[in-house]
């Protein structure tokens, strides 16, 4: 007769946690128009806060908590902002997040003198294959007067956001026929990770299972004695 072990090892409940989620304001790392009025109106203006009355940290900033301070921009900052060529009625108007991000937001400071009546939006993830997103109509901002964002509510995962810029300058706009934009922002989701952890209610058949196989590491040796025993009386 031979007495045999069997060693059973308890199963470790483990569950991924969900991720914590965030919207924080991204800034585009890179832009470009189609039609530029000059080098001082240039398409950066719109993306590297100079006209801001309030800043931000760019992907860090809670969106939401940024915009409930009503950030303006600034009518004293005229020249941070972009500008088409004289009597350009139409532009297009390309930004780079810098990476692929799941954008949920949209924030823009329509100018105030020119800004733009409507633009049909698309994503890309790669500047070549673009999906429409649908059209956008600003409303018009007071003229000569600092002025707020506007928000959009966008769903997509792309990097790259383009805008097809018609009906230049918007209805009221005066003082310059063309197109323009004073700032823009992008509202992305974050996750923070924490990874593939125990569940609480796990702990104790883990800690059963390490003792079991504690148990049976010292019940061994008495048991291969009495295996010996049984071999010699047989």
């Amino acid at each position: 007769m031979r007495i045999r072990t069997v060693a059973v090892a308890a199963g470790l409940a483990v569950t991924a946690v969900p991720a914590a989620a965030s919207t924080v304001i991204l800034s585009p790392v890179a832009a470009t128009a189609s039609s530029v009025n000059t080098a001082v109106l240039e398409i950066d203006n719109t993306i590297d806060q100079s006209g801001l009355s309030i800043g931000f940290t760019s992907g860090v900033t809670d969106f939401d908590a940024y915009f409930s301070q009503t950030p303006l921009h600034s009518f004293l900052a005229a020249n941070n902002e972009w500008f088409s060529a004289f009597d350009v009625t139409s532009a297009t108007v390309t930004y780079d997040l810098g990476a692929v991000f799941d954008v949920t937001r949209f924030a823009l400071w329509n100018e105030d003198a020119a800004g733009f009546g409507t633009a049909d939006v698309a994503y890309s993830t790669d500047d070549v294959a673009y999906t429409g997103l649908g059209t956008l109509s600003p409303a018009p901002n007071p003229v000569n007067a600092d002025y707020p964002a506007e928000f959009f509510n966008l769903s997509f995962t792309g990097r790259f956001f383009r805008m097809e810029l018609s009906g230049c300058p918007q209805p009221g706009g005066t003082g310059f026929q063309g197109c323009s934009i004073g700032e823009v922002a992008f509202g992305v989701r974050t996750h923070d990770d924490v990874g593939v952890i125990p569940l609480p209610g796990a702990l104790p058949l883990m800690l059963g299972g390490f003792g079991l196989l504690g148990f049976m590491a010292t019940r061994r040796p008495q048991v291969q004695q009495l295996e010996a025993q049984v071999i010699d009386i047989v």
